[in-house]
């Protein structure tokens, strides 16, 4: 099971995938120290789509 962590300064602009509940909420403890504001921490799920900016444009690009 991997989580995602969904953070940014104003909107949700990245995401980070982690393989363990800890290490995704030690990188968000981590970025919060930043200034940067965690939208979500959560389980991923299989076909979802991105949750932030880059990862939705790194998406599309992949698929051109």
């Amino acid at each position: 099971m991997s989580y995602r962590v969904v953070y940014g300064e104003t909107m949700p602009a990245w995401e980070q995938i982690f393989p363990t509940l800890s290490e995704a909420k030690a990188f968000a403890k981590e970025h919060m120290s930043f200034g940067d504001v965690i939208f979500s921490i959560a389980k991923v799920i299989p076909g979802e789509p991105p949750r932030s900016m880059t990862a939705a444009i790194a998406q599309q690009e992949d698929g051109k």
